[in-house]
């Protein structure tokens, strides 16, 4: 097996979305960013709760 180091979303981008989101006028529900975010909801969408923790739990190990 093979070891892979997965790439993480840095301050600077989150800090520029809490920013966002704390001075907009109109905020909204969900802000996606960062590595893995879209693909982590499409999963939730479609596939449930289960197969969104399972991923989740495989990613973390």
């Amino acid at each position: 097996m093979q070891d892979f180091e997965f790439a993480t979303t840095g301050s600077e981008v989150l800090g520029e979305i809490f920013v966002e989101a704390a001075t907009t006028d109109e905020p909204k529900c969900r802000y996606v960013k960062g590595t893995g975010a879209r693909p982590a909801l499409f999963i939730r969408k479609w596939f449930g709760d289960r197969a969104y923790e399972f991923v989740i739990q495989r990613m973390a190990r």
